[in-house]
């Protein structure tokens, strides 16, 4: 039997890392050629679960990498595998599609396979597969403690009982730490934040004409990225890859928006998508879990074979 646990009340919540009705999918990974098999499986199994449960969870629309050094690293990415791309200059994105006004100097990577997966329509179809398969799941329970036993098993003691089992995957996102004292200072959770903007032309920024996109911003470090209008929340949705200094308390983000929140972003939309540039129609903030070297933990644990880390939630 398999037994998941979370600690929230919802399967989908916006406690963690996974709300927001939108993230990014692409096979031109810009952070290395080493995420790319893990990729190819899960365009799969975004086709498998699709047919599985009847319903569309990934859209294809097509993804930009824009500006120096990201573009030479997801280009490094896709030549390495040797993924299917276009390289494009400034004026040929601009032209194919008008949303985007970029300075003659900004190479462009376009990948036809990058698009949009709905996470908490994803997490709950997984869910559902996983109960019909036998396998059961509780929320509103929280984990207080794990112990390896002599047997090669484990104990998971909740606020409600304690389990055994043969196996344990600790995917717990911001919590990680908190789990997994040995990665104390590894995964460290930062406060990230994203925001929804009016367009002045809706009509340049629907999924079906204007791309996912990566931005290098040569003015603000670390790139942004972004979707079309899609869905339940209407605007164009940016957000920056960066999280806060110092690290945050996973119990007490601050969920509000602030000034220094949203200015980043509406520098970058005005620059190179100005039509995107409206009013701030919605806010949100999510929790990134990173290593020191802005990668994840996918690993067994180094003195329990038996148990898997997965910080990436």
């Amino acid at each position: 039997m398999v037994l998941g646990l979370d600690r929230f009340n919802s399967i989908s919540n916006t406690q963690a890392s996974h709300h927001g009705q939108t993230r990014i999918t692409r096979m031109a990974y810009k952070e290395g050629p080493e995420y790319v098999p893990l990729l190819r499986k899960s365009f799969e199994m975004y086709e498998a679960l699709e047919r599985e449960t009847q319903q569309k969870l990934y859209w294809q629309t097509g993804c930009v990498n824009i500006g120096e050094p990201l573009f030479s690293a997801a280009r490094a990415t896709a030549d390495d595998q040797q993924l299917p791309h276009e390289v494009l200059t400034a004026q040929q994105a601009n032209e194919r599609f008008p949303g985007l006004q970029l300075p003659p100097h900004m190479p462009v990577l376009y990948e036809a396979a990058g698009g949009i997966v709905e996470p908490e329509k994803m997490i709950q179809a997984h869910v559902l597969r996983a109960w019909y398969h036998g396998a059961h799941v509780k929320t509103g329970e929280t984990v207080l403690e794990w112990e390896a036993l002599p047997d090669g098993g484990v104990a998971i003691t909740t606020d409600y009982k304690t389990y055994h089992a043969d196996k344990l995957v600790i995917s717990s996102g911001a919590w990680m730490e908190q789990m997994v004292p040995e990665l104390k200072g590894l995964t460290v959770p930062g406060r990230a934040t994203v925001g929804w903007f009016q367009p002045s032309g809706p009509e340049l920024f629907h999924h079906s004409r204007f791309p996912v996109f990566l931005l290098q911003d040569e003015e603000q470090g670390d790139p942004f990225y972004g979707f079309p209008e899609f869905g339940r929340f209407p605007g164009v949705k940016i957000g920056k890859f960066c999280v806060s200094e110092p690290p945050c308390d996973p119990d007490n983000v601050d969920r509000e928006m602030a000034a220094a929140d949203i200015e980043p972003l509406e520098q970058a939309l005005r620059r190179h998508m100005p039509k995107a540039h409206g009013d701030v129609l919605n806010f949100a903030a999510c929790m990134f879990t990173m290593t020191p070297d802005n990668h994840f933990v996918i690993d067994t644990h180094p003195r329990h074979p038996q148990v898997s880390l997965q910080s990436t939630t």
